[in-house]
């Protein structure tokens, strides 16, 4: 028995040489501090001149937190970052606490901040559906560039994905259409909106759009200029026509070019203008096809 116990350190010691990793060295890795910052954070796990250095855990109160890769006192590797925010929470009649906002990262940080890969999922909790937030692709410093997002609320699921090159943006009224769209490769489930823009040069792009809010519907097809604002960026039709409809007795056909409104006609088919934005939809569709089993897949982080 002891000789088998002798052969066992042996062969683990010839192992962590071959590795170049003495026993003094393995059990230092792994050590684990727990350290209190000035600014009241606690930390607990690997540290290296007195910083965060390796895996760790820091806490800053009770309701943020990360846990994750650490080099010299940074965010750095892959990490899970959670915050839960009470500081507009109120109690509704039923006694749920609801306004709590909720934001869950998991993904890639280096300097401390959100950059490489990731899943950023944001959650305000309310009566009846919670408003959620899901974002899946690449973060830089902290914002969102490229891939797949999804909104959800009472009011439906509204999906985009973003490139470099282009924007593919289109809303269902429920999950089941969405699962419905992703299983049936476009052929059942219902399509309430869809855009699509594809850059022709320096902020213009080559695309449509149909959608609706409140009671007005629309669609417009040709070129159209992206204005950007701090968080969010529109598409505006710059040479093309928007048909606009909004519960009247006539629907609306408007021509611009360059930018300028050319010309308005009045249409008083209003069955014509749905059949014309449906088959915008039908037409169109699918752009959809790469890209509908990864925004279905978003559905699985609510």
């Amino acid at each position: 028995m002891k000789k088998k116990i002798l052969c066992l350190m042996a062969g683990i010691s010839l192992i962590s040489n071959a590795f170049g990793i003495s026993h003094i060295e393995a059990t230092q890795a792994v050590h684990k501090v727990h350290l209190k910052l000035s600014n009241g954070a606690t930390y607990f796990g690997e540290v290296k001149n007195g910083k965060p250095n390796g895996a760790g855990t820091m806490k800053w109160g009770a309701n943020k937190s990360y846990s994750g890769s650490w080099i010299n006192g940074q965010r750095s590797g892959f990490g899970i970052y959670r915050v839960t925010d009470y500081s507009n929470a109120t109690t509704n009649e039923e006694g749920k606490l609801v306004n709590v906002e909720i934001t869950l990262y998991k993904g890639y940080w280096s300097n401390d901040r959100q950059n490489g890969n990731g899943i950023l999922k944001t959650v305000l909790t309310s009566d009846d559906v919670n408003i959620t937030n899901v974002y899946k692709g690449k973060f830089v410093n902290n914002s969102f560039k490229t891939g797949y997002s999804l909104f959800s609320s009472y009011l439906g699921d509204y999906f985009s994905y973003t490139d470099e090159q282009k924007v593919i943006q289109f809303s269902v009224y429920s999950h089941n259409d969405a699962q419905k769209l992703s299983s049936s490769n476009l052929k059942n489930g219902e399509i309430a909106s869809l855009s699509y823009y594809n850059k022709i040069k320096n902020g213009y792009f080559q695309g449509f759009h149909v959608g609706s809010e409140g009671s007005a519907s629309s669609f417009s097809e040709g070129t159209y200029k992206s204005l950007s604002s701090e968080n969010t960026t529109d598409y505006r039709l710059h040479t093309g026509t928007i048909y606009h409809y909004d519960a009247d007795e006539f629907y609306t056909a408007t021509k611009y070019k360059n930018g300028n409104k050319i010309s308005t006609s009045q249409v008083s088919n209003i069955d014509q203008f749905y059949q014309l934005y449906n088959n915008m939809i039908n037409k169109n569709k699918d752009v959809l096809k790469p890209h509908i089993k990864s925004f279905s897949s978003l559905l699985l982080e609510l």
